[in-house]
């Protein structure tokens, strides 16, 4: 049985004639699928990026001056995954942490989903839901969301912004890159995670 190529590809349809079961497909026709013994294109969609990874966008009140490197490192240090690392080390974090100013309702952290960056609050505050049941807020200086730059374990809550916001974003990509190029950072960063997490028991 001959091939039929579902679409307008030209090129496509000049290339298929052989049975299906006697010829392999061509390198060109990786965007076509066999269904029912014939081609059928695939349609790849991609799916939105969050909307706090938006550009920079000053806010109506005029705020618009983006945090000094000092300022950045002296957030960092409040967080206790990043405690015991030199300021050196805290410089080379900062420069990789993204500032990002965004309006009152972003979803920051959506619970179940894998977590993969870290956040902490400039100015504004977010609201933190479990099971849609309002639990906490958390204003400037506070923080959430770091041992997903390590783990990348489900979020156990969601995360809105309650306000306009401004965050620092710390990717796990980045970060884990960071940390493999640097290992006496890396040493301070599981000693710190391990102080977080239960000991294991045994009976």
């Amino acid at each position: 049985m001959p091939l039929e190529v579902a679409g307008d590809d030209s090129a496509a349809g000049a290339a298929v004639s052989a049975p299906l079961a006697t010829r392999a497909l061509p390198v060109h026709l990786h965007r076509f699928r066999i269904r029912d013994a014939h081609l059928v294109r695939v349609s790849r969609t991609r799916s939105p990026p969050p909307a706090w990874t938006a550009p920079y966008r000053p806010r109506k009140d005029g705020s618009m001056a983006l945090l000094r490197r000092n300022a950045k490192v002296e957030m960092l240090r409040r967080v206790p995954l990043l405690r015991r690392c030199s300021r050196r080390d805290l410089e080379q974090v900062a420069a990789l942490a993204e500032e990002r100013d965004l309006e009152a309702g972003v979803e920051l952290t959506r619970e179940g989903d894998p977590g993969r960056e870290f956040f902490i609050v400039i100015d504004g505050h977010v609201e933190v839901r479990r099971h849609t049941r309002k639990i906490a807020e958390i204003g400037p200086g506070g923080f959430f969301g770091e041992i997903a730059l390590l783990t990348g374990t489900p979020r156990n809550a969601t995360v809105k912004t309650a306000a306009p916001t401004r965050v620092l974003v710390l990717r796990n990509p980045q970060f884990n890159s960071l940390l493999q190029q640097n290992g006496s950072m890396a040493v301070k960063v599981m000693q710190a995670l391990a102080e977080r997490v239960p000991p294991a028991t045994t009976n």
